[in-house]
């Protein structure tokens, strides 16, 4: 399946290990960088075919055998069918979300679900530049396997063309249920313009 991610807000925060081991399921390795895990709340522009809506995950970094990749404690599109679709056929924690998205020179994000609350808006500014092998942007955004609870699934892209970005969040309690209080300040922000990805075949464990 081929999928068109664009306006990307990488916005980070720094979490202790022992926080996610809860909600990540055991045989996955929660990864760290520069001390500490992390959390990783990503707002964008999803298409595929001629369905387009806005989007946003909350993620984490994981290994299992060697394999890096991302493991999702949540996902909210403003698309009733790509919901069904990701939890039916690749097991994804989606649910559906009141998203209002303006993807201008100033992007301007508001996703409401219940007590979940996000709502951001950011402006990208500076040269483009690639992450560099080893740095924390590039363990942050060049992630190419997708975790579930029973199952990955790998995906293809090019290396994010990336900005630094000013983001100014008025409202984050995507972690709520989980125990997570965000700050209004993030740890560590980027911007991803616009990649074509390239979604796998489906593999499954055997814990």
């Amino acid at each position: 399946m081929k999928q068109r991610w664009s306006n990307l807000l990488f916005c980070h925060y720094r979490v202790p290990v022992e926080s996610l081991r809860p909600w990540v399921p055991a045989p996955l390795e929660i990864e760290t960088c520069e001390g500490s895990a992390w959390i990783g709340i990503v707002s964008f522009d999803m298409s595929f075919g001629i369905i387009r809506y806005p989007q946003v995950n909350v993620r984490t970094y994981v290994s299992h055998k060697g394999k890096s990749g991302v493991y999702f404690l949540s996902c909210d599109a403003a698309n009733h069918l790509a919901v069904f679709f990701a939890k039916r056929f690749y097991s994804l924690p989606y649910t559906y979300s009141n998203i209002q998205a303006q993807f201008d020179a100033t992007v301007s994000f508001h996703s409401m679900r219940k007590a979940h609350k996000y709502q951001v808006e950011y402006t990208p500014f500076g040269e483009w530049f690639h992450a560099k092998s080893g740095s924390l942007e590039y363990f942050l955004t060049e992630r190419y396997s997708l975790f579930t609870d029973q199952s990955y699934c790998d995906i293809m892209h090019e290396s994010w063309k990336l900005q630094h970005v000013n983001a100014s969040i008025q409202s984050n309690t995507l972690g709520s249920s989980k125990g997570f209080s965000f700050p209004l300040e993030a740890d560590h922000l980027l911007y991803g313009n616009q990649t074509e990805v390239r979604i796998l075949s489906k593999g499954v464990f055997v814990y």
